[in-house]
This record gives structure tokens, sequence and C-alpha cells, in this order.
């Protein structure tokens, strides 16, 4: 069997699912509350509400959490017959050989920035003869050591990463530092990820030297500089100083690629904050980490039948007094989330804060509203009088999903219409402020294959990209629910991956760094299961009644053995007594993403929801935030025409026209 991984996600030319058969049932964010003579339930999903493919749902219903323990073996994603000590993989050593020769052999001639072709793999846990003619040491993570035969020409520089494709101890195949630079594809000298030749720099912050038309050439010893957002420039054999994502220009033999690091830009926080997050999940809004995040997408509102965008919880969102409240102050004022949320604006001035309307249950209302003239009109007037009334930056559109070409172009009209009208606003009331306009993205090919994604882009300031709820109870099998790679050895465990999405958007159109990258604040659990990619028999449910999903700072389970998957790159929890199976993301999944995103040139990171999060040094989003760099642009608190008297007065604070 040949062990060779197509990794074509890690090509940087310049990422919730789609059912397609199957019962489709939302993800189960469910609360119950009561206030007054009211009761309430409701039951909402962010994503494709985990419907990701044509798998059939589940062939049990829902089992409690502590499902009764049966014999079991921990079952990885290699136990099969996939490897026996690696001797088959020696037999098809030759073939594999020539495979990678032949399909990387124009790395020496600088016509690829990075290989993206094959990666050559061990299993975890086994050992063998190595590859090709050189025996190869193995780590605990699967990746041989030297296997130089089979890298080597065509495939990197014959010094190879510092003449030894992986001779560090990362835990993935672009992360695993070689003995030259501190990563594969951020190193100097003959790093092949750095520079198809001899240069210096590369992706991540240098020039890439001489070269003709779109071709990198032979590089030079001197990197791209530069700082803020002025593009390169370059001439002779120099490469282009620079910095951020522009490249720059260039004369005579000098490619002018003065790409700095993205980070010096700073990077997007997105973090979904619920309206229904302070009933049963107790999520108060001092608990929001202000300081941590640059948007806040507040999520739900509604949409009445007429097209008009309205709260979906007046009391949650505008009445409910919070400590330090005077509710019976006079005027018509903003009390509940919406004035605790803009007090976050007023403290931290680089917040903004989106509304996002619909999410999984009321997307089936958008179909017959952007249809109809009229109503798609009462749909855009409404949205922006909503935002400016509660004191906010943006529309964040979770529509899901304009999946049909008609429905994509009338979704293209939509983001159209509320771009006009968002800037019609600007232009009267806030000083030509630029209010941000997103679409959270669907990571399932079913659901994003009909967008027209150049036409959706040119309306759009980024992307939110919803790349979670991969498996779930829908599915015949366990599986890994927001990895990053497909796993081809237990190709049932990755359905769908991170790396597939971003491709499709980006060969669509789309510019990496107006992507956002989704990562779950909670996990998709499985009974009655040998491990990951594998038949199960019913999901848990937790203390609130959800079923099949629980928030991260609750996982790991006590019990449980969490493991991580190094070709699929995500992380899952197994309790072999119990066999009970959690896919998730924790710190060291969300690391790789980071690493991952800022790889790519992404923009960001958003998550779903705020009330998942864990606190501390175990925090997804401090986590994050702190290794990618925020980005610095300031808020507005200027709304002059809110209906609200202490929005419209800033809560008192003052504030320039134009802030």
């Amino acid at each position: 069997m040949k062990f060779s991984i197509l990794l074509s996600a890690l090509a940087v030319t310049p990422a919730l699912a789609v059912p397609t058969a199957g019962s489709r049932s939302p993800s189960s964010y469910s609360y119950s509350y009561s206030y007054g003579s009211r009761n309430n339930s409701h039951s909402d999903s962010h994503s494709d509400s985990s419907h990701y493919g044509s798998s059939s749902s589940s062939s049990s219903s829902s089992s409690s959490s502590s499902s009764s323990s049966s014999s079991s073996n921990d079952n990885n994603s290699n136990n099969d017959n996939n490897s026996n000590n690696d001797n088959n993989c020696d037999n098809d050593d030759d073939n594999s050989n020539n495979n990678i020769k032949n399909s990387n052999n124009g790395l020496n001639n600088g016509q690829s920035k990075y290989p993206t072709d094959t990666y050559i793999v061990n299993p975890a846990g086994k050992s063998g003869t190595g590859y090709g003619s050189n025996p190869g040491s193995q780590y605990s993570n699967g990746y041989r050591n030297k296997p130089t035969n089979n890298y080597g020409k065509g495939y990197v520089p014959s010094g190879g990463y510092g003449n030894r494709p992986s001779s560090g101890n990362g835990n993935n195949p672009w992360n695993g530092p070689g003995s030259l630079g501190s990563k594969p594809w951020n190193g100097p000298g003959n790093n092949p990820w750095s520079n198809p030749d001899k240069g210096s720099g590369g992706f991540n912050g240098k020039g890439l030297g001489d070269g003709s038309g779109s071709t990198p050439g032979s590089g030079s010893s001197t990197p791209g500089s530069g700082s803020g957002s002025t593009p390169g420039s370059g001439s002779s054999s120099t490469p282009g100083s620079g910095s951020g994502r522009t490249p720059g220009s260039g004369s005579g033999n000098g490619f002018g690629k003065g790409f700095g690091d993205p980070a010096s830009q700073g990077h997007r926080n997105v973090l979904y904050v619920t309206n229904w997050g302070i009933y049963g999940a107790k999520y108060q809004p001092d608990q929001i980490p202000a300081d941590k995040v640059t948007h806040i997408n507040y999520a739900f509102a509604n949409i009445q039948d007429d097209g008009t965008v309205f709260s979906a919880d007046p009391w949650a969102d505008t009445q409910k007094g919070f400590p330090g409240d005077n509710t019976t102050e006079p005027g018509n004022n903003a009390y509940g989330l919406v004035k605790q949320i803009y007090q976050k604006k007023v403290e931290n001035r680089g917040l903004k804060v989106l509304l996002s309307i619909g999410g999984w249950t009321w997307s089936p209302k958008f179909p017959p509203i952007v249809a109809d003239d009229k109503k798609r009109a009462q749909f855009v007037a409404s949205a922006v009088k909503l935002i400016t009334d509660w004191g906010m930056d943006g529309i964040d559109v979770d529509w899901e999903y304009p999946n049909t070409p008609a429905l994509n172009k009338q979704c293209v009209i939509l983001l159209q219409e509320l771009r006009q009208a968002l800037d019609e606003y600007s232009a009267k009331h806030a000083n030509g402020y630029h209010f941000l306009l997103t679409f959270a993205a669907p990571a399932g090919p079913q659901n994003y294959g009909a967008f027209d994604f150049a036409a959706m882009d040119k309306s759009l300031d980024y992307w939110s990209l919803m790349a979670y709820d991969f498996a779930g109870s829908w599915d015949n099998t366990t599986g890994h629910a927001s990895n990053v790679f497909p796993n081809p050895f237990n190709p049932t465990s990755t359905k769908f991956s991170i790396s597939k999405a971003l491709d499709d958007y980006i060969k669509g159109g789309v510019a990496p760094r107006k992507f956002n990258l989704g990562i779950p604040l909670y996990g998709r659990g499985f009974n009655n299961t040998d491990g990951v990619g594998k038949p199960y028999h019913g999901v848990p449910v937790d203390s609130l009644g959800n079923q099949g999903t629980l928030t991260y700072k609750y996982l790991p389970l006590p019990g449980a053995k969490v493991e991580f998957d190094p070709i699929a790159q995500g992380t899952y929890s197994y309790d072999s007594k119990t066999r009970q199976l959690y896919s998730f993301d924790d710190i060291k999944s969300a690391g790789v993403k980071t690493d991952y995103l800022q790889f790519r040139g992404l923009g960001g990171a958003m998550y779903w929801e705020a009330s998942g999060d864990k606190t501390g040094d175990q925090s997804i989003v401090s986590y994050v935030a702190k290794k990618i760099g925020l980005e610095k642009s300031q808020n507005l608190l200027w709304y002059p025409v809110s209906q609200y008297d202490n929005i419209r007065g800033n809560l008192g604070q003052a504030v320039a026209k134009q802030s």
C-alpha cells in the first residue's frame, strides 16, 4: 500500500455542511426559560446544523451520555490492515518514488512555491524498514525521519530540509521543523517551503527574488522588509520591500514580491455571542473576553414574513436589567445585552459588533423574502435600522444556505442592496464610516457548489467559514467534526475537510485574507463505538437536553483519553470503558489551526459560540488571540438617529462626531 497523502491544501495561491440525503435536524443548542407569564423554548445552530453530507442519520435514537459499558478495542484510524509493520509499504516504493519525482519535478526549476502533492508517512505507532534504500527512524506521530532517496530529486532541492525532510519534532507535515528554520514553510536557505530554489525568503515575510512573470526565481540573500500596508518594490535581483499581503512592483529581474508577515497587519478574532446564552448556559455579558476579540457577532435576529428584521427575544436584547442598570431612568433606553455589549465597545475601541441575522432555525425564511422585491427592500431597510438603533458596526448574514443557482443569484442581489444601504446610511449619519457586511460560509461542497463566489465577494468585507459539524448524529459512522485535512487511511473519519473548502473558495476568486477560520467551542459525541470512523449506536444527551453536543468547557469527560490524529489534524477523546467518543477542538488542535490559517494567509479566526469556551490558559479564544495578534481599527460610537436615548447619547460618554 502506498502511504502517500495528497495535501493539495498546502498550495498557497494568492474555508456547515451540505446535506444531500437523509433527514435534516438542527444542532440542538436548546434552552428553556421563563419570565413574567411567558414560557419560551428555542433550538438553533449557527452551522449547517450538523448536516454535512450524504450520510443517512444514525440507525438509533439518542441515548444518555452514560451509555452502558461493553467490551471494545480502542481502535484508532490506523488499526485495520493498512499497515503490517510497514512491510507492505516497501513493495510499492519504486512506483511511489516515480510518482513523487514525476509530480514534483518542477520544484527545482522554480515553477511552484510549495510541495503540494505527496507526503510519505508511516502510520503512528508502527515500525518498519523505511522507504527507498534508507531505513528511517520514526517519530511517535508516524512521520519518517530520513527517506532522502524518495524526497530529494524533484521533490525538494537536493539539500532537503537541512538534508532531512523531517528532522524536527513537529506533529504535522507542514509544521515539522528541520535543521534550517523553525518551520519548514517559514525558514531560510534551501527550505523548499520558503522558496522553491535558493532564496532566503518566501510566503511568510520575505522577497522571492528574481524571476519573470509570475514564476518565482532563484531568490536573493536579502529578505523583503517593511511595515504598514505599503506595497513592496524591487529591481534587479533584489527582492521587493513591503509588508502585509500586498505584492510589490518590480523591474528588470526583480520579482518584487514584498510579502510581509500577515501577522504584522493583525488578524480578526470573531466571537459569536448568543442572546439565549444567559438562560441555560448562564453566560453573562461580563464574561465576554472583549479584549481578546476584534468582533462580536450577536446572534440571532429573526425575520418576519414581510421581510422585517426584528428582535428574536426583546427581553434578552433590550429589556433585561443587568447589574448597574437603572431601568427606571427617564427616556426610551436600551438595556439587556444590547446595552451591555455597547458598553464593551465604549471600553474597547477596537471592538466591533455585528448583528447576525438568520441562523439555522430561521434560514428557511430567506428564500421567499429575497425573491420578492418589496419584501427584500423591507429586509434591507429594517436590518440597517436595527443595527443603528442598537449601536452596531455591521451585519452578518447567516443564511443556511443559498445553495441553488436561483437562490444564490438572489443572495447576490440581497448582499448588493445591503452594501448600498449601509453606505447610504453612513454618508448621511456616520460621516463615511465603513459598516461591515459579512457572510457565514458553509464548508460543505453541496452547500457552496452553486455560489457565485466573485459576485458575492464584491459586497462582503469577509467570510466566516463554518468549519465544523463535519460529523454528527446524522452519519452512520463517527468522525472528526472539524479536521484540517482528509485522512485517506480512515476515510470514513474525514468526510469533509477545511483544506478542501478553502481551496474551493479561493479558486472561486475569494482572497485568503477575507476568510475567518471557524473553530467550534463544542464537541460532537457518539455512543457505543469502537473508535473514530467506526459505526456507533446513539448519541449522548447533556443536562440541557442537547443531543450529540457538549461544550468544550466540559471536555474531555473523566475517564476519556484524548487523541490527536496527525494526518487529519483533529482532536478527539475516547473512553474504552463506556465506548463513548467526542470530536472537539482543544488547545493543541486550535494551535494547529492557528498555524494553518497563518500559513494560508487567512484573515483570522471565528468561534461558535462564546458560552462554550474555557477560562484561563485553556481558553481557545484567548490562546488564538495571543498567537495571531489582533488587528486594530476603531469602532463607531456615533448613532444620532437611534431610537434609544442612551445609545444616541453614547451612554453618557463624550464622543466626537466621527469615531
